[in-house]
């Protein structure tokens, strides 16, 4: 009898320390890797237009690459043009989509570098909205990760 409950101690007592360095280990890769958002309000795009969504990674040279997926995505909420890229410091990459419809641009930027605390690593985005006939480019919102109007 002692010895089952002793068993059975140390079985919950693993399944204990288990369940915990999991949590633990999930607290680590967050850590790792840090995940901002850029996003923009809607914008129209007209049949004869084409949006260029713009997105460059600001670092000292030798930093570390990161992740990005870009997408336009409608007032519904579906992705209706979408482009993955991995960055490294002084890089842009850019999704383009043609019209017309109304859409947001939105950015997801896998960052492997939290520990970096170097202020000259940012991620910066512009959405150009462009007149395929006559070349005319018109610039939409911009990107503020402060949640302020941009100013333009």
């Amino acid at each position: 009898m002692q010895k089952q409950r002793a068993t059975k101690t140390i079985v919950l007592g693993c399944l204990l320390v288990g369940m915990l360095a999991g949590a633990a280990a999930a607290q680590v890769v967050e850590a790792i890797f840090r995940v901002q958002f850029l996003n923009t309000s809607l914008f129209t795009i007209h049949a004869d237009q084409q949006a260029a969504f713009h997105v460059s990674l600001e670092d000292r040279q030798g930093g570390l690459p990161a992740r990005v997926s870009l997408r336009l995505v409608d007032p519904a909420g579906k992705t209706v043009a979408g482009h993955d890229a991995v960055l490294r410091a002084g890089e842009s990459t850019t999704l383009r989509h043609a019209g017309p419809g109304v859409f947001r641009a939105h950015a997801q930027l896998v960052d492997g570098s939290p520990l970096d605390l170097i202020a000259r690593r940012q991620f910066h985005g512009s959405v150009e909205v462009i007149n395929v006939v006559t070349g005319e480019i018109r610039p939409t919102c911009s990107f503020d990760p402060w949640g302020n109007p941009p100013g333009r």
